[in-house]
């Protein structure tokens, strides 16, 4: 793992030549979720079609996108704790000396924290499409999700982990003034939000959907 002094002298030199940059690896098509407006939901790709990234590969990989400047990966899926070896890839990450993040819709997260802090993962993102429970619930097809959610966030505080919303701006957030306090009631302390697409961005992710009802900011569709 590269020195404090090593990385800001490779920080330095990135900067001079635009910054050091964000790779988005998904390392699973597969999903236990069911969200609208995304093409990794469950019941979408058909079981034969399910894969996982070769962890073993990856090694080789990060070499690669840390010789193109790449000094930030953020794993996501599908669900990425559905992959058996998410948090040996997310150590192998942080011993290339890259900062790492993880998506995730937080079903399995309470489980899976202590393996995932041991890997070195400093930032997790809890995917959220609502502000109530009911219609979160609803889209995503994971009843009793919320205490999931409180259950991780939680353990996060305790971990001394900032627990971070990623909030989809959709026609499912009826009201933005509710959202705020429905976040802090899960344990929230920060947000970021995303849209949903309905084209595909020159990118082989299938993190949007072209037949999703309510993937459509204010009324319109996004792209």
């Amino acid at each position: 793992m590269p020195t404090t002094s090593a990385k800001i002298s490779d920080m330095l030199r990135l900067l001079r030549h635009g910054g050091p940059a964000l790779c988005n690896i998904a390392v699973t098509n597969s999903c236990n979720a069911t969200c609208d407006f995304c093409n990794f939901a469950n019941g979408k790709i058909p079981h034969k079609n399910l894969r996982c990234i070769d962890a073993a590969r990856l090694g080789e990989a990060l070499q690669i996108l840390h010789g193109r400047g790449i000094r930030y990966v953020s794993f996501f899926g599908g669900e990425p704790l559905l992959h058996p070896r998410i948090a040996q890839m997310i150590a192998l990450s942080v011993k290339q000396g890259m900062g790492t993040a993880l998506i995730t819709n937080g079903w399995l997260l309470p489980s899976k924290l202590d393996e995932l802090v041991a890997s070195g993962l400093k930032t997790i993102y809890i995917s959220i499409d609502a502000a109530d429970i009911e219609a979160h619930e609803a889209n995503r097809g994971l009843r009793r999700l919320s205490g999931r959610i409180r259950e991780a966030t939680a353990k996060m505080h305790h971990l001394g982990l900032m627990p971070l919303a990623q909030v989809t701006m959709s026609k499912l957030i009826k009201d933005y003034g509710l959202l705020g306090p429905f976040l802090r009631g899960l344990g929230f302390e920060a947000v970021a939000f995303s849209y949903p697409q309905r084209t595909r961005l020159g990118s082989s992710s299938l993190a949007w959907s072209d037949t999703s009802r309510v993937d459509e900011l204010y009324g319109r569709g996004v792209s």
